[in-house]
């Protein structure tokens, strides 16, 4: 009986030495402390760059990344959409800016002296924007990514080795959602369709965790910015369990910062920090981070 007593002890211990300490629940990823980095260095740097820069051009007062959703929906009142139509074409797509998206005078090296010279202790780079075009190769996009197309340059290993040369800390900017991705389809006159867990299964685990795993596993980032919670829930899009591997098992696990965009349910209530809504600025301190 002691023996028998003695093994289911070891396999107790066992079992308790592998727990994973970060459940996928709000409520346990919620208690894990924001990394002390953090606390320390206040100011950092946001770069948002994508196909857009091509065209760059939208209504007055209206917001300049978002030409491809306005080109889809004509929701800035058919501004873009005739702009486009005058100026490429009816046949040319977003897609095809591409092209002339080359990339010739950025120098990630210049940009780190710059950041580093201004007292930043951190930078935020667009990996990927809502249009889908990635600074990388994803393996989520091929041809649509600027090693394969434009610039044939890994712009986030350029940013990355250039900015953590420099001394400051690496942060990535990545859009949760796609405007013209397939797996999400858009209804142009309504806004987004409800999706639910199963519909949106494919885009969560194809799209959003595939590419955010490598972009961790291949750059390890000091901060990840995630964006756009107004389509789907964490539940849906899975940003639970991707922020549970995160603080688990990634290469990151002990100095990764998160915000608090991960899903229609979780800004301004969970992540490292709160953004809360765009050129967020509360009127008093809170008792939170914020950005």
């Amino acid at each position: 009986a002691s023996i028998h007593t003695s093994v289911a002890s070891l396999m107790f211990l066992v079992v308790a030495c592998y727990s994973q300490p970060y459940e996928p629940t709000w409520e346990s990823l919620d208690t894990r402390a924001t990394p002390e980095w953090f606390y320390q260095d206040k100011f950092g740097i946001f770069i948002h760059w994508s196909l857009f820069s091509v065209p760059s051009i939208c209504k007055k007062g209206d917001i300049c990344e978002w030409y491809q959703q306005r080109l889809l929906t004509g929701a800035d009142g058919g501004f873009v959409q005739a702009y486009h139509n005058k100026t490429y074409g009816p046949d040319f797509t977003y897609a095809d800016f591409g092209a002339s998206y080359k990339a010739e005078l950025f120098n990630a090296t210049a940009w780190a002296e710059l950041f580093d010279a201004a007292g930043a202790k951190f930078s935020v780079f667009t990996t990927k924007h809502c249009d889908g075009w990635t600074h990388w190769r994803s393996a989520a996009k091929m041809n649509y990514n600027s090693v394969d197309a434009g610039p044939h340059r890994d712009i986030v290993m350029e940013y990355t080795n250039a900015t953590r040369k420099a001394g400051l800390k690496v942060g990535f900017y990545y859009c949760n959602i796609e405007w013209a991705n397939p797996l999400l389809p858009w209804d142009m006159h309504n806004g987004p369709t409800p999706y639910g867990v199963d519909k949106a299964q494919a885009y969560a685990e194809e799209v959003f965790t595939a590419e955010l795993k490598q972009l961790v596993n291949d750059y390890q980032p000091d901060l990840i910015n995630g964006d756009y919670c107004i389509l789907l829930n964490s539940t849906e899009l899975k940003s639970k369990e991707f922020l549970a591997w995160l603080y688990n098992d990634s290469p990151v696990k002990d100095q990764v910062v998160v915000d608090d965009r991960w899903g229609t349910d979780a800004r301004c209530k969970h992540g490292g920090y709160k953004t809360c809504i765009d050129r967020y600025e509360p009127a008093t301190r809170p008792a939170y981070l914020w950005a």
